[in-house]
């Protein structure tokens, strides 16, 4: 079964893609395909919960916090190891034991999954969660990182994107890292797609977009 169309599927699931053939001017296929990417985007999204309660209930403080100093605060190895005085190499060994921690952790789950239907269960990596729940935590630097960041917390590929911005995945790649601002239509499509606010804010007599989330 490579499709979820091609079992049941629930009333709100249905709503959605009636909702995406009417509003997006989709067709049938092109309605089913995007319920797909909603469905793994939800399923993304609550495996990174699920790993962020690991990291806060299974793991040892000590582990746990050199876990969020790495993925949610941005340090590097290097750093993290010179604030508490022990060496890198072990900060590499305590990041792969909370990682092979994690992992044994969702085991089960991931076997409950498997028992619940006949389908083929997507390879479930831990480095993806702790990515979401980086860019959900992570403090942006820039506007395009914080755009960035959007899309990563919210499980949104960079093609995914761009198709709804409109946009090539080029041109998308350049706004994130800061190599172009985007025109006001594009912020506009933003807006619509995140439900967040994007202002334009002026210092020196030289203008910047800001983008704060509701």
């Amino acid at each position: 079964m490579n499709n979820i169309s091609d079992k049941v599927i629930s009333i709100e699931e249905a709503k959605t893609a009636l909702r995406c053939m009417r509003l997006g001017g989709f067709d049938e296929t092109q309605a089913l395909e995007t319920l797909d990417e909603l469905v793994i985007r939800i399923r993304k999204l609550t495996t990174a919960q699920i790993v962020e309660d690991i990291i806060n209930n299974r793991l040892p403080e000590g582990q746990a916090d050199i876990v969020r100093r790495y993925w949610f605060n941005g340090q590097n190895t290097m750093e993290i190891a010179r604030q508490l005085n022990v060496s890198q190499a072990n900060i590499y060994r305590i990041l792969n034991r909370a990682t092979q921690t994690i992992k044994d952790s969702m085991t089960a789950l991931i076997q409950y999954q498997n028992d619940l239907a006949d389908i083929k269960i997507v390879p479930m990596y831990v480095e993806e969660s702790l990515e979401i729940l980086s860019a959900q935590k992570k403090e942006s630097r820039s506007f395009g990182e914080a755009l960035r960041n959007l899309r990563l917390s919210n499980a949104i590929t960079e093609n995914n994107l761009a198709s709804n911005l409109k946009i090539s995945r080029k041109e998308l790649s350049d706004i994130e890292n800061g190599l172009k601002i985007p025109s006001a239509v594009i912020a506009s499509r933003y807006t619509a797609l995140f439900n967040i606010e994007i202002s334009m804010e002026f210092s020196n007599g030289r203008g910047r977009y800001i983008c704060k989330q509701p």
